[in-house]
């Protein structure tokens, strides 16, 4: 859990973001915001923890994730679609 709230926190730091409103509610304050920290946190640990179907997983995934996201773990790959790949990792040893 420690990870995944790391990964959670970095990407609150390092890529605040726009949402549409399609794939993720409204963000509460302007990016830098503890309020929109917040949701990204909420959002992105949801997405990450709880969206079971990949397509729509990968979609929000890519709206809260930045494409040249840092892999802090040097057992995964750079990048968001390191952290995707990772992902079916995690619901396998949390089914």
């Amino acid at each position: 859990m420690k990870f995944l709230y790391s990964v959670a926190l970095a990407a609150a730091i390092l890529y605040p973001v726009a949402s549409s409103a399609d794939i993720l509610p409204t963000p509460p304050g302007a990016p830098g915001t503890v309020a929109h920290n917040e949701w990204l946190g909420k959002n992105f640990s949801d997405t990450m923890l709880n969206e079971r179907d990949t397509t729509r997983r990968n979609e929000m995934l890519a709206e809260l994730v930045a494409e040249d996201y840092i892999q802090h773990n040097p057992l995964l790959a750079e990048g968001r679609q390191g952290l995707i790949d990772f992902i079916p990792v995690i619901y396998q040893i949390m089914p």
